[in-house]
C-alpha cells in the first residue's frame, strides 16, 4: 500500500526497500520475532548495502566529476574536449560493463557449457500466440 500512496502524493521511494520490509513484517507477523534472521547472514547484510552502496556511488561520481570537470570544463575549448573525450567516457563504461558481465555471468555461462544434465541445456521451444484479426477461428 505504500507504493500506491507515495505515488499518488508525488512522494519517492524504494520499491526494494518495500519488498524488503514486507517479507521482513510478514517473517515477524507469522513467525515472531524469532524466526527472522537477523544476523549478519540474514537481513544485516541487506541493511548495510542501503548504507555503503550510496557511499560508494558518491565516491565514484565524485572521482568521475572531478576528471571531467579537469579534463573538459575547465578547458578553453570545452566543447571540442567534450567531443574528443567522448569516446574515453565511453570505452570506460563499456569496459566496466563488459568486465561485470564477465566475473559476474561467467559462472552461469561455464556451467551452462560444460553441464550434461538435461535441465542446465536450453530448450528450443517457440510459442507465437495472435490475437485480434490475425487469430484464426
Amino acid at each position: 500500500m505504500l507504493i500506491p500512496l507515495f505515488t499518488v502524493i508525488h512522494k519517492l521511494t524504494a520499491i526494494s526497500h518495500c519488498i524488503v520490509g514486507g517479507v521482513i513484517g510478514v517473517g515477524v507477523a507469522s513467525v515472531g520475532t524469532d524466526g527472522v534472521q537477523w544476523g549478519w547472514s540474514g537481513v544485516s547484510q541487506v541493511f548495510a548495502t542501503w548504507a555503503i552502496a550510496p557511499g560508494i556511488a558518491g565516491c565514484f561520481g565524485a572521482i568521475v566529476f572531478t576528471l571531467a570537470r579537469f579534463a573538459v570544463l575547465e578547458r578553453k575549448h570545452s566543447v571540442k574536449y567534450a567531443l574528443y573525450s567522448l569516446p574515453i567516457w565511453f570505452g570506460i563504461t563499456a569496459g566496466c560493463l563488459t568486465m561485470l558481465i564477465v566475473w559476474k555471468g561467467s559462472k552461469f555461462i561455464l556451467v551452462l557449457l560444460s553441464s550434461t544434465r538435461t535441465d542446465l541445456q536450453p530448450q528450443h521451444h517457440l510459442s507465437i500466440s495472435t490475437t485480434g484479426p490475425l487469430a484464426r477461428q
